[in-house]
């Protein structure tokens, strides 16, 4: 007796369950297709060996795409490569040696790319050509990035010169030199979006210089590791820098990312 009670409890706990169960699944919103799909992979194939100009590797170090989104831009060892917005190549365009980065117009009609053999090329990204090569360093430049109104450029070396080059005479108006005890290559550099202020950094310092007094108007040490990245925000009001090798927020102090507010 005791035995088929103890069946018929259980019994009718399973069958309340699936009644809950059944209710939950019919509930608006459950188990439907998610909103937002997940990411998806597209593989871009290039070759594994390049042959020509006696360059045996091939390498990719830099991507960026157009403001309109339509054009992806690829920086590789023997110049830069366009993609149109299906990752089908419409542009392999070569010359220079070891493309470290790749920034865009304003207006989307031109690329420029810095590289490891000292120049700065600028690229017709309408006509597929390079229009403009800008040879001033005297090292491996490690980035290149427009000004937000089109007019100027600056780069950065591996010895810590910054350079700002007038795009319509491909002149050299304005040099930073890096500071004293400071000559470590640049790895982040970023206009203001009101195109007076740029950020940049040497080793874990990071600084910001002003175009109109053409004086560095705030320098900091704020990281225990060689500064790896920095950008404005869209508004203006932070910087964010990051650093290392290491993980994010490591112990030590090491690998984190810093927000800089300068409202």
């Amino acid at each position: 007796m005791l035995i088929s009670t103890n069946v018929k409890i259980i019994v009718c706990s399973l069958i309340l369950g699936a009644f809950f169960l059944l209710m939950l699944i019919s509930m608006p919103g459950y188990a439907q297709e998610p909103t937002t799909p997940f990411p998806t992979s597209v593989y871009v194939d290039y070759p594994l060996m390049q042959e020509s100009a006696g360059i045996t590797s091939f390498f990719l170090r830099c991507v960026a795409w157009s403001p309109d989104g339509k054009t992806l831009a690829v920086g590789t060892s023997t110049g830069l490569r366009l993609y149109d917005e299906d990752f089908q190549l419409i542009a392999d365009l070569t010359g220079q040696y070891a493309v470290t980065s790749v920034s865009w117009s304003p207006d989307g009609k031109y690329v420029a790319t810095s590289a490891l053999d000292h120049t700065i090329w600028i690229w017709d990204a309408e006509n597929f050509a390079a229009v403009r090569v800008f040879a001033d360093h005297e090292t491996p430049v490690k980035q290149v990035i427009w000004n937000p109104n089109g007019e100027y450029l600056a780069s950065g070396d591996i010895l810590g010169w910054v350079f700002i080059w007038d795009i319509a005479t491909g002149q050299v108006i304005r040099e930073i030199p890096p500071l004293k005890g400071k000559s470590t290559e640049v790895y982040g550099l970023d206009w203001h979006p009101n195109g007076i202020l740029l950020a940049y950094n040497q080793g874990f310092d990071y600084f910001v210089w002003d175009f109109l007094s053409d004086q560095i108007i705030w320098h900091k040490q704020a990281h225990r590791d060689t500064i790896t990245a920095l950008a404005w925000s869209p508004d203006g009001e932070w910087l964010v820098t990051s650093d290392g090798a290491t993980p994010v927020f490591n112990q030590d102090g090491s690998g984190f990312i810093l927000l800089i507010s300068f409202r």
